[in-house]
This record gives structure tokens, C-alpha cells and sequence, in this order.
């Protein structure tokens, strides 16, 4: 087993910090300060807990510059998205503040009682997984509410960030000079430890498919209440009827959020054929505008990959995609041969596949890896769709269902029932998918269930608990 990990920088390749993974001892002790605090901060008010998680925003505020600069040289996000990344963090705090009295508050209902309420309350110590794409956001998003409901964090970051999620935990802690977060670094071979251990109540867990099943059994096994959010082949459809230049604008600023490292990134997009030469035309000129280099240069649009097994992972999934014979062949296309990228890093210049009239033999290869592999990075795959029917079967063909995108008259979309034909959790209209505090964000399918932010976010780890009067 190994005992210990490193951090390294994706764009230059070089080591950060060394790590030491815990002992079972030393979690133990970690979940021991987490029942401890647990004891006292069910019992506080929600003004109480509000209070508190102030302190945390403002600390959070005073270190964005700071924690950006950490976010980047860990995953290699561009700088300018890394510090947008920690503002809009804030925008959580903001949003709970304001609504978690009413989406906490006691409910009377007319039952087969005398008198009948419904109350929420926290359920314990959440273990949380978190993902090193979004490193800072997607810790707050569950975990602000969480606290708010009255549960404390076990955060298992992914090793990618490692620094990232100490800097988080100290700066919880510091701020509120409580113990609401222990980091722990556990080797994989251990983790089914936490899932038995009588003190966690319940999972969280974003990341991918295939770990996110390895998830939800132990959770299951074990009776553990669990939120999944899982991995996302987002559709976006470009019917005729759309604004050519928007529907490209919009498109490729989904793709290339975070280098398309992103769930939520645009990942699929379909195209009515009589639109096609537009459409990719259109991209490659965009994508052409986009600078590569060092993620520390505010002039740089896209960073590295986040590790070099992303960028083997991607290249290995094209030469899958290209044994697919019904490619389509566009001039236009072949430009992004030109460009190149830093040798040194995990960079990977950005590609554009297009395909239509799927031939039966090459069916398998289409559903497999167009439809059902997930390439989380700068590729665009395109399909080239001729009627409505043959849209939504491959749309919906795809495992995953977490959001989707649709361009056109709105009129149309409302006509005929795109809302309720789309097999995802959420959906945009001539915009793209964004996750936003005010908003539930989750999937169906393999995407996962359970959901975050919002009113719902906030009751994924209560215990909705009734009393009734004799």
C-alpha cells in the first residue's frame, strides 16, 4: 500500500507537496471532533448557525486571491476563472442567509392527528467526495446548507487538490472557531472503513459514473443516505429555427468551461443538417480565438488538462471516436491542426468530430463512445440530424441525463414539448447550463439522483421528522 501522495503542477509537470495518508487511528480521532461538535451545533439556533457561517464567508472573501492561485497551480485552471470560481462560492452563503428560515421552518398539516407538523432536522456527519474540477464550489454547495441544517462535514477531497481542501478546512474552522469540517487523506483500499463507521450519517458524492456506483453500493450496504452527482454528456441541440451566431457563442463558451472539464459541459452537440457547414464553421473560428499556454497568464483563455491520465484518457477515447467510418469530413476542421500547444504540461489542443447516418456496424461504436463515454476535456462531437424522431433517440440514447441545451424559436420548444420530451434534470433555452445557488442542479439516469442547492438542496440531509398531537 502506498502510504503517501503528491500534488503536481499540470502545467510544468513539476511536484508541489508530498502527503501522508491518515491512519484508521487518526480518523477515528477526526470523526471523535466531529460527534463532539455535532452534540452542540444540532442544538443551536439557525440565527445561531447563520451567524457563524458569516464568519466563514468573510474569511472565504479575504482569501480569494490566495486560494485562486492554489486552484491553479493544482488543477490548472486559468487564474481569471479560478478567482470566479471562489466569488461565486460566496454567492451560496448570500442565498442561504436569506432563505434558509422559511426552507427550515416547521410545517403544520392537516392529518389523522389532533394536530400534525412536520419539523427538519440534521441527520449527523455527512462524508462528503469531492471532485478537483470545481474544487472550492462544489465543497460550499453542499456543504453550506448541510451546515445550515445542522450536520458537520467529513470531507474526502479528491489528492488532485489536496492543498485546496486544507486550505478549506482551516479557513471553516479558523473562521468559526468550531469544529463544522475534518479533511481526511485516506488511502482507497481503506474507504469502505468510513461507510461502516456508526457516525457518518450520510454520503455525498461528485465525480464519475463508475465510482459513483462503487458509491452508492457501500452507501446502500450500509444504509446510508446518499446524493450522487455523477458524470453528464450534455446535449445541445441546435434546431433550424436558431440564432446561428448566439447558438455558436453560447456553444462553444459551455464547451470550454474549464477546459471542458466540467459535468455540466457542453459535450454533444446536435445540429439540423441543413445548419451544419454554419455551425462548424462557425466553432472552429471560435475555437481558433481561444489562447493556450500558462494558466497564470490572465491573456490565457485555456490552461492544461488537470493531470497527464486526463490527457492519455482523451487521446485514447479518439482513437476510439475516429474507428467510427461515418465521420463527416469539413474543411474547416482540419485548422485546428495548426494549432499548438506548450509541450511541457498536460495540454491538449481542441478537436471537433462530426458524424451522421450512423451505419448499422457502426452502431456499437457510436452508442458506445459518442453516446455513453463521457470525454471530459476540449472535444466537440457533433451529430448531423435530419427529423425530429431521429433527435430525440439519440439524445435520449445517451446514459446520461443531467442537463441538456436547446437553440430555436421558443415558441417551438413550448409547441412541441421539449420540456417533457428531454430525459435530464435540467434543461436551457437558447443559454447554457449553469448551476447557481438559487437553482436545484442534479440528473436522472446515470447522472445520478439527489439534488443541490435551492430549496431542495437544503433537505437532501434532513431527517423530516413529524409529530402528531392526541
Amino acid at each position: 500500500m502506498k502510504k503517501e501522495f503528491i500534488t503536481i503542477n499540470p502545467a510544468t509537470n513539476e511536484n508541489i507537496s508530498n502527503y501522508s495518508y491518515h491512519s484508521l487511528g487518526q480518523i477515528d480521532d477526526k470523526i471523535g471532533l466531529l460527534t463532539t461538535q455535532y452534540k452542540t451545533w444540532k442544538l443551536q439556533t439557525l440565527v445561531q448557525r447563520i451567524e457563524i457561517l458569516d464568519l466563514v464567508q468573510k474569511a472565504l472573501k479575504e482569501n480569494i486571491d490566495a486560494l485562486a492561485l492554489l486552484i491553479t497551480s493544482e488543477m490548472g485552471k486559468p487564474l481569471v476563472e479560478a478567482k470566479n470560481e471562489v466569488i461565486k462560492t460566496l454567492t451560496i452563503f448570500d442565498y442561504y442567509r436569506e432563505h434558509a428560515e422559511v426552507l427550515l421552518k416547521s410545517k403544520q398539516v392537516s392529518a389523522q392527528y389532533k394536530k400534525s407538523e412536520i419539523y427538519f432536522q440534521p441527520l449527523g456527519i455527512v462524508l462528503s467526495f469531492m471532485p478537483w474540477n470545481f474544487p472550492v464550489w462544489q465543497v460550499f454547495r453542499f456543504a453550506v446548507p448541510a451546515w445550515l441544517a445542522g450536520n458537520l462535514v467529513l470531507q474526502k477531497h479528491s489528492e488532485i487538490t489536496a492543498g485546496v481542501s486544507l486550505f478549506i478546512e482551516k479557513i471553516v474552522n479558523k473562521s468559526s472557531g468550531l469544529t463544522l469540517m475534518q479533511n481526511i487523506f485516506i488511502e482507497p483500499e481503506s474507504i469502505h472503513y468510513l461507510y461502516k463507521h456508526p457516525a457518518i450519517a450520510a454520503v455525498t458524492f461528485t465525480g464519475s459514473t463508475q465510482v459513483g456506483s462503487l458509491v452508492a453500493q457501500q452507501a446502500a450496504m450500509n444504509i446510508k443516505k446518499a446524493v450522487l452527482e455523477l458524470g453528464g454528456s450534455d446535449a445541445y441541440i441546435i434546431d433550424e429555427t436558431a440564432n446561428m451566431s448566439e447558438a455558436i457563442n453560447w456553444c462553444v463558451k459551455a464547451k470550454f468551461v474549464n477546459n471542458g472539464q466540467s459535468c455540466v459541459a457542453a459535450k454533444r452537440f446536435f445540429v439540423a443538417k441543413n445548419k451544419s457547414e454554419e455551425f462548424v464553421s462557425g466553432v472552429v473560428e471560435k475555437i481558433l480565438e481561444k489562447k493556450i499556454g500558462s494558466p497564470l497568464d490572465k491573456n490565457i483563455h485555456l490552461g492544461p488538462l488537470a493531470h497527464q491520465r486526463f490527457k492519455q484518457k482523451i487521446e485514447s477515447q479518439l482513437l476510439q471516436l475516429n474507428k467510427i467510418t461515418t465521420q463527416q469530413t469539413f474543411a474547416d476542421i482540419k485548422k485546428l491542426d495548426l494549432i499548438s500547444v506548450p509541450k511541457l504540461g498536460a495540454f491538449l489542443a481542441p478537436r471537433v468530430l462530426v458524424y451522421s447516418d450512423i451505419s448499422e456496424k457502426d452502431e456499437d461504436l457510436f452508442v458506445q463512445h459518442f453516446q455513453n463515454d463521457e470525454v471530459f476535456g476540449p472535444v466537440s462531437l457533433v451529430y448531423l440530424y435530419e427529423t425530429k424522431e431521429e433527435l430525440l433517440f439519440r439524445v435520449n440514447q445517451s446514459q446520461f441525463g443531467l442537463g441538456a441545451a436547446w437553440f430555436g424559436d421558443e415558441e417551438k420548444f413550448k409547441n412541441e414539448n421539449w420540456l417533457q420530451e428531454l430525459d435530464v434534470g435540467m434543461i436551457a433555452v437558447n443559454e447554457m447550463i449553469k448551476s447557481d445557488a438559487r437553482m436545484p442542479f442534479g440528473g436522472v439516469k446515470k447522472s445520478g439522483y439527489g439534488r443541490e442547492l435551492g430549496e431542495y438542496g437544503i433537505l437532501e440531509f434532513c431527517n423530516i421528522k413529524t409529530l402528531g398531537w392526541g
